[in-house]
């Protein structure tokens, strides 16, 4: 995973993954998100007057994916979260 972080567009970002989930979870429940806010998706244009929508991708336990503003980034309690860059590969 470490690799992503060698790509242009997401360098300095780190991917936070839950560890706790408890089993009464939601399937909107955020199990991966993005620290780093990005402003290029929807990606600006004469629709929306160039203007940057900043936002952070995240992961829910549905499966699926989707964008969380700064503010609902900041709301995250992120303490059963880790960066995924620290985990080890399980070994057999």
């Amino acid at each position: 995973m470490s690799s992503l972080r060698l790509q242009h567009w997401t360098r300095n970002a780190n991917y936070l993954v839950r560890t706790n989930i408890p089993a009464n979870a939601s399937e909107n429940t955020i199990v991966v998100v993005c620290d780093q806010p990005f402003g290029n998706v929807p990606k600006p244009s004469p629709a929306n007057f160039y203007r940057l929508n900043l936002a952070h991708a995240v992961g829910y336990l549905s499966g699926t994916n989707g964008l969380i503003s700064p503010d609902e980034f900041r709301r995250l309690d992120l303490k059963d979260y880790v960066n995924v860059a620290t985990l080890k590969p399980k070994q057999p």
